[in-house]
């Protein structure tokens, strides 16, 4: 009787070893290789109509891509060789509210607001390989490695009431934090190791619409080989890949400034 005691105590001590991981949304559509791990480590495959938990870990491979659309209605999609962590997601149906964060630690992504930022502007935010942002009732891509990140916003086209906008943050390496606010559909900025991010600019249309187009949903696996074969390498998927952007800016009209500004 003391032993069956004991363990009834040690269950009610420790439910969370017990817990099943919250559900915070489902696959919309994934294609390729697309690895995911739970908060334990457990890896298993993605696939249409699927779950996804909180604090999953979601890696796309070369050929990856992985469209999510969270309880919120909001969407979040990630391109070829990208890596993200769904680190916080609460969410509450009957007020239409909560809060997320996400970690965009690798790759090109689109992130598409929800519900959350309709009643609560100031709960959604990404974190980068470097930099981060918030964002208020956009669409927005962002293309991060350890090299540097850009953020672009994409679209205004959502609730007319919000005051739409994207902050980008940044950091020196002594600490003192930068921001600077995009506003119009097609602004830019770039954040740079041990900096403050830099000012916003005019994104050039050719290098928007590449970084849009590495987001549409790749082809099938036949139709790459094939494409593979007339190019005559394995380079995986025809057009632009992620990559760095700043080589892509050489030949079109953007002209980031490199000027920023303290934050408060």
């Amino acid at each position: 009787m003391k032993i069956l005691n004991l363990s009834i105590v040690l269950m009610l001590l420790a439910p969370a070893a017990w817990a099943a991981p919250a559900v915070i949304g489902k696959v919309e559509r994934v294609r390729g290789p697309v690895e995911c791990a739970d908060e334990t480590g457990a890896k298993r495959e993605l696939k249409n109509g699927g779950d996804v938990y909180l604090r999953d870990v979601i890696e796309t491979g070369s050929r990856g891509y992985v469209k999510i659309d969270l309880l919120d209605k909001t969407s979040l999609t990630a391109g070829a060789s990208s890596r993200l962590v769904l680190d916080e997601f609460v969410y509450d149906a009957d007020a239409r509210s909560g809060k997320a964060a996400f970690s965009l630690a690798r790759g090109l992504f689109r992130l598409v607001t929800g519900e959350i930022v309709k009643q609560n502007p100031e709960n959604m935010k990404a974190s980068l390989a470097v930099g981060d942002f918030g964002i208020r009732g956009t669409a927005v891509l962002a293309q991060t490695s350890a090299d540097g990140s850009r953020v672009v916003l994409e679209s205004r086209r959502q609730d007319a009431q919000l005051v739409r906008h994207v902050v980008v943050g940044g950091s020196e390496a002594n600490g003192r934090r930068g921001e600077t606010a995009l506003e119009n559909e097609g602004e830019a900025c770039d954040v740079r190791p041990g900096q403050l991010p830099g000012q916003k600019f005019a994104l050039g249309a050719k290098v928007l619409e590449a970084m849009q187009q590495a987001l549409e949903p790749p082809l099938e696996d036949d139709v790459f080989d094939q494409v593979d074969k007339l190019n005559g390498s394995r380079s995986g998927r025809p057009g632009v890949q992620p990559r760095d952007m700043e080589g892509g800016q050489e030949n079109d009209d953007s002209q980031p400034s490199h000027e920023t500004r303290s934050g408060q």
